[in-house]
């Protein structure tokens, strides 16, 4: 019987096919092993409940309506009785609803006295009247509008007419030329818990109407009988050092905080430039600097802290310098409670405020405030350096420290390059 002509050909095809097989069910096999290894983060989606609290979420007076993640910072649209706000970082949404929920208490105090010098026929909005709650009661619908609308007669009452501020919600000064008002006004601030110094133009309204007030013989204007705050401020590293600068920022003005700043900075050895172009530094109001100066002297004896000062210098946005705030915090608590630290690293470009210090201990700690550390390529960049810098300096321990939340998997992909964490350091 004779085989078939192509009986040998189709018999060493089998072979070949079972081959080909093989080879595709291994590169499948390996993408699908690899791919975990390879592959990044999406931008994580974030819901309010997760991240905020009830009394973050929504008061009375104010509403977080959405919240968007940009580069690992959390953006939110803020809703209010005083305007819409779009607030960078967790640590600022706090400040801003703090201020709403204090103007919301000030407005129920005013419309409870009987002093008609300070009520309010709350259809109008005129700067230059008294009536603190035409100032402060009238909502309008953007911080645009806000500024747009009532920043101009609000500079000719204080100083005459002057030119528009080039940038909505960064530190520009302000404040008024007579020390009597002006002593006024931080009492007032201090009064009720608010920063003199802040960015938000309807609590420098309210501030100005109450100073104004007392400045005309009504002392007792705008004196809180009882100012509840269902929002604490930020938590602080020392008490005891907070409480004294409270009373320095409400004893003095601008200048003298400044002259104070020159003489903690120089005792700390940091250079004429820096201590300039830190002092100087339009982001940073002068409550901010005065804090950092003074948190940064608890750390007297560390070498190198002008890199602080370098990396502070950097900040372009108010969240940033508000961050830097949160950044010397950490550090200090740190530094208090068990591991003291040695030497601040170099300043490295890139990156959410951070700042690498060597321990006594010979740890690296890097300390960064960052909302939302996920794993996407510029985080991998970052902060897969960290060990290769640790190792090249002959350490063998590693932590990270953040302010804010890092994802399940970025959490695995740090504990695989055997970083210690700690998370939500600062809220």
């Amino acid at each position: 019987m004779r085989l078939p002509r192509n009986w040998g050909g189709a018999n060493k095809s089998v072979p070949n096919f079972f081959r080909t097989i093989t080879i595709i069910r291994f590169c499948l096999f390996a993408i699908c092993v690899c791919r975990p290894v390879m592959a990044y983060e999406d931008t994580p989606k974030i819901y309010l409940a997760d991240i905020l609290p009830p009394e973050l979420r929504q008061s009375i007076r104010h509403r977080v309506e959405e919240v968007e993640v940009r580069r690992g910072t959390f953006h939110f649209q803020l809703e209010s009785d005083f305007g819409a706000y779009n607030v960078a970082t967790i640590g600022l949404l706090r400040e801003r609803i703090r201020e709403i929920l204090i103007l919301g208490n000030a407005i129920n105090h005013l419309n409870s006295q009987q002093d008609h010098k300070l009520q309010a026929n709350r259809g109008q909005l005129e700067i230059r009247s008294d009536r603190a709650l035409d100032i402060i009661g009238q909502p309008v619908h953007s911080a645009s509008n806000l500024a747009g609308q009532l920043a101009g007669n609000l500079n000719e009452t204080l100083t005459g007419p002057s030119e528009a501020v080039a940038r909505e919600f960064v530190y520009s000064g302000g404040e008024s030329t007579d020390p009597v008002a002006a002593l006024h006004k931080r009492n007032v601030a201090s009064q009720w818990q608010l920063d003199v110094y802040s960015t938000n133009p309807k609590v420098q309204e309210f501030l100005d109407a109450m100073a104004r007030a007392r400045s005309a013989g009504t002392i007792s204007a705008g004196t809180p009988a009882l100012n509840r705050q269902a929002v604490k401020p930020m938590r602080v590293t020392d008490l005891a050092l907070d409480t004294e600068l409270s009373l320095l920022l409400k004893a003095n003005g601008p200048a003298t905080l400044n002259e104070i700043n020159e003489q903690v900075l120089t005792g700390l050895s940091i250079s004429p430039e820096l201590r300039t172009a830190f002092l100087q530094h339009q982001v940073f109001s002068p409550r901010h600097k005065f804090r950092i100066c003074h948190y940064l002297n608890k750390l007297a004896g560390v070498a190198n802290l002008s890199a602080f000062i370098a990396a502070a210098g950097k900040a372009s946005e108010e969240h940033e310098a508000l961050a830097y705030e949160h950044l010397v915090m950490m550090m200090v608590h740190y530094h208090l409670t068990g591991h003291r630290l040695r030497a601040l690293s170099p300043d490295r470009t890139g990156g959410r405020p951070h700042m690498e210090a060597i321990s006594e201990d010979n740890q690296l700690l890097h300390f960064l405030v960052q909302d939302l550390i996920y794993w996407n390529e510029n985080t991998a960049r970052r902060l897969e350096a960290i060990p290769v810098r640790a190792r090249e300096s002959g350490i063998s321990n590693w932590q990270l420290i953040t302010s804010g939340s890092i994802t399940e998997e970025a959490t695995s992909r740090l504990r695989d390059r055997e970083f210690a964490l700690a998370q939500q350091d600062t809220y």
